[in-house]
């Protein structure tokens, strides 16, 4: 037992200690204990910037003055939460930081956190993304590394690049930005037990479940979307810096994503859009989405250049135009849905700058236009077993739209959606059933400033939208639908494949080729032709689907 020489009262209240198992701690005055940890970070700053223009110096190397960590304190079932600062060790890579606490034994086991961004959760701590600047200097609140393993009275933890749970997209800009959105996806659970990625919560109707009120799109809502906004607008090759969570983006190799709800979330991978204003007054933007697997690549720096990108023209969300129906009765193949819908339409495709012209065209769940549309250049083919080439493992994820009906498939809202990508999270594929309820509506076949197409008018008003006749691009040619003796006024919804006939009484009809609608012939790619080129006409994603009363 090591000797305890007692003092004046004053100076025992102030240095008196607690013995625990043959160990002597130190209190404060308020008799908490004087925990002393020894911390490590890394030497070096090339494991985290590519130090090149713009690269600026690295993320931390050394200690500082005023550096913090959190940590989880558990002795038994006791569980607290501590902050760790440095009281020496400024400028070196191996600090000493205390705390004051109770209750720590030999047992205890701790788990430390460094990022400052993190929040405390019950019995866990948050490592969030959300919330950036956009600055390398601020970078290491995001970059979180975790050290698990350390018990007894004087911890020792260890922050190296292998312990890192952060990626950092490195994004060199086209010039006048000045608001970046992008989408984390995930974060960090951390608790003595485990550190585990989480998704965020999101409302969607599953397999069984009958509840269409909540027939929504909250899986890639605003709420899971952060934003940065420039100080002044960007110049070409100018560089933000956007943490995110180090894991797996890229599913397409497996076909489970419908094994559980939270598989559904990283279909959104990270998605960034650029503005040229903030999401309510932009009228310029384009998008990109991380979906590979970062997983392994925790602590290090990837450079993503938009800085060539097309800034494509953007209506803001007070010019959508709002088309309500009472009642959509649709049935097929034994499935039936009545809904109320209140959807607000974009005035012009994405692409375009005009009602009149008819803008990108995009392959199913592609956000990019190209030059050849065939099923070589489809990028979202997968092929689980060998057998037949199936779009929907690889993109989609379940949900119910119909009463009693199979489940049908949608990328609204994800990283496969051309106008969530390149319009930002404001803004969404429409669904099957909101193009029916289009059809609720005045049509007739009209042209306008010399492009003919479809009018339609909202019953008893004057708003409208014009959707230009555009065909389908196949190969690099414009072509009328197989079979089809008329133009179509035609574009993709998140859910099926919609067309517009534009003669002289126009209908919309919501099949695919082949005039099939069950989702039996979606696996079927003779009947299937996703990697058809057509337009994009977005939504406000606060649009609103429900059950007719």
């Amino acid at each position: 037992m090591k000797k305890i020489i007692l003092y004046s009262a004053a100076i025992a209240a102030l240095f008196a200690c607690n013995k625990i198992d043959e160990e002597v701690i130190p209190v404060n005055s308020e008799g908490k204990q004087i925990i002393t940890a020894y911390a490590s970070t890394p030497f070096t700053k090339l494991a985290y910037s590519e130090n090149s223009v713009g690269g600026g110096s690295g993320l931390k190397s050394t200690w500082e003055t005023g550096d913090t960590f959190k940590a989880i304190q558990k002795t038994g079932d006791d569980v607290k939460f501590v902050t760790f600062t440095l009281y020496d060790g400024n400028g070196t890579t191996q600090g000493k930081f205390r705390t004051e606490t109770e209750g720590v034994t030999a047992e205890t086991q701790w788990t430390a956190v460094l990022g400052s961004h993190s929040t405390i959760s019950s019995e866990e701590i948050h490592c969030s993304y959300k919330g950036q600047d956009g600055k390398l200097a601020s970078l290491d609140d995001y970059n979180y590394m975790v050290s698990t393993g350390s018990t007894g009275t004087a911890p020792s933890f260890s922050f190296i690049p292998g312990t890192s749970k952060s990626y950092i997209m490195r994004i060199k800009l086209p010039a006048g930005i000045k608001c970046i959105e992008y989408t984390p996806s995930a974060y960090w659970k951390v608790s003595t037990s485990e550190v585990k990625r989480q998704y965020y919560n999101f409302t969607n109707p599953q397999n069984g479940d009958t509840d269409n009120s909540v027939y929504t799109y909250a899986a890639f809502e605003a709420a899971n979307t952060s934003t940065i906004e420039l100080d002044a607008a960007s110049a070409n090759g100018d560089i933000v810096y956007i943490a995110v969570p180090a894991i797996n983006y890229d599913y397409t190799s497996g076909g489970t994503v419908f094994n559980a709800k939270q598989y559904c979330n990283i279909y959104n991978g990270v998605i960034v859009t650029l503005m040229n204003d903030v999401s309510d007054e932009a009228t310029l933007s384009c998008g990109a989405v991380l979906g590979s697997d970062v997983s392994t690549k925790g602590g290090q720096i990837g450079t993503f250049d938009m800085s060539g990108k097309t800034l494509l023209h953007r209506p803001k969300p007070a010019d959508a135009i709002r088309f309500q129906t009472a009642s959509n009765s649709f049935s097929d193949s034994g499935r039936s849905f009545n809904s109320k819908t209140d959807t607000y339409w974009s005035p012009f495709n994405v692409g375009a700058s005009s009602e009149a012209e008819v803008g990108n065209y995009y392959s199913w769940g592609e956000i990019e236009p190209k030059a050849t549309y065939s099923e070589a250049t489809y990028s979202r083919w997968h092929d689980p077993d060998g057998d037949a080439k199936n779009v929907l493992d690889a993109i989609s994820f379940k949900f119910t739209p119909w009463d009693g009906a199979s489940s049908l498939y949608s990328i609204a809202g994800s990283r496969y959606d051309a106008a969530r990508v390149q319009w930002g999270v404001a803004w969404r594929m429409c669904s099957v059933l909101e193009m029916m309820a289009l059809s609720k509506h005045t049509r007739a076949y009209q042209t306008i400033s010399g492009m003919p197409g479809t009018k339609v008018t909202v019953s008893g008003g004057s708003d409208y939208i014009f959707i230009p006749q555009s065909n389908i691009m196949i190969n690099s040619t414009l072509s009328r639908y197989p079979g089809k003796s008329v133009d179509w006024s035609t574009f993709w919804t998140s859910d099926n494949v919609n067309r517009m006939d534009v003669s002289s009484t126009p209908i919309i009809q919501p099949y695919m080729c082949g005039e099939k609608g069950d989702v039996d012939y979606w696996n079927n790619k003779n009947n299937v032709r996703f990697w058809w080129g057509e337009p994009v006409r977005p939504v406000l994603a606060s649009s609103t689907i429900e059950q007719a009363s």
